[in-house]
């Protein structure tokens, strides 16, 4: 099992990504190896990538790793944490040479972009606030688009053309750009046997909510566009919509805050039997 922490969280936080890799282990008889992904040397420099970089550039670096793993070799199932789920997807659609990822298991993760700055669950975290500062003065500036990460699947539903020219990660992975489109995208997550993909009921962190289960705001904010109303679901250019029609996507809804839940979490509980069998 591959686990992809969200903002603010490094790879081994023992009240995070630590908890949740025992977690695992125990519910799955110790037979499974879990690894945690981590974007830098120390835990620090791992929290601040979270929040500082080119999430392209953190895909395709993590692709690397993940192949030079042996217990990976022949694949693994996966679980993303808020962002950490859109850069698993990520990982799905362009890591063509890496271990096949088996089931991908999303926990309140924007995967149609968030229309505000996330808001930070440490108020007192610095580069969080700082991250939040640069997105509300410009977050399509060229500047900020190609140094903070949560700019870079900002989407600002009122002016969509300007997202489409400016937004250097999410609009690619979701397949938008007419000109861009990549077709090993959708062929590469229908061999996907499971996209699961949760969202929280008392979610603040991820605006709307409803991007965790690929919808969105429509073009004044007025109303939500659910998953199967979206033209990346009508025309499926990602592979989302052949996922669905073949039994493969599951939505689930999980009580709670933004990726709060415990080791009897409804959600999780359901999940782990993802987990154990790749052939599931």
């Amino acid at each position: 099992v591959v686990l992809w922490h969200g903002m603010g969280d490094s790879c081994c936080n023992p009240d995070s990504m630590g908890y949740i890799s025992t977690l695992l282990s125990a519910n799955l008889n110790n037979t499974v190896f879990v690894h945690s992904v981590r974007l830098a040397a120390t835990e620090d420099d791992d929290k601040k990538a979270g929040f500082f970089g080119i999430a392209t550039e953190q895909v395709d670096a993590v692709c690397k790793d993940l192949a030079e793993i042996a217990e990976l070799r022949n694949g693994f199932n996966a679980i993303g944490f808020s962002q950490g789920g859109l850069f698993l997807r990520a990982y799905v659609e362009r890591c063509v040479e890496g271990p096949r990822v088996f089931n991908l298991i999303t926990y309140g993760t924007a995967h149609m972009g968030v229309a505000d700055a996330p808001g930070c669950e440490d108020t007192s975290d610095t580069n969080c606030v700082l991250m939040r500062n640069l997105i509300r003065s410009g977050a399509y500036l060229s500047w900020v688009q190609n140094r903070v990460i949560q700019a870079q699947y900002f989407k600002d539903p009122t002016n969509i053309a300007r997202y489409l020219e400016k937004n250097i990660f999410l609009p690619y992975i979701n397949n938008e750009i007419e000109s861009h489109r990549n077709e090993q995208y959708a062929s590469s997550l229908k061999t996907l046997n499971k996209l699961v993909l949760i969202r929280f009921e008392d979610e603040k962190t991820v605006v709307p909510a409803e991007s965790s289960w690929f919808g969105f705001y429509n073009d004044d904010k007025s109303e939500i566009v659910g998953m199967e109303k979206q033209l990346l679901y009508l025309q499926d250019w990602i592979g989302v919509r052949w996922l669905n029609e073949n039994g493969r996507l599951d939505r689930l809804s999980q009580p709670g805050g933004h990726v709060c839940f415990s080791s009897h979490s409804h959600a999780l509980q359901t999940d782990l039997c993802f987990l154990a069998d790749e052939n599931r």
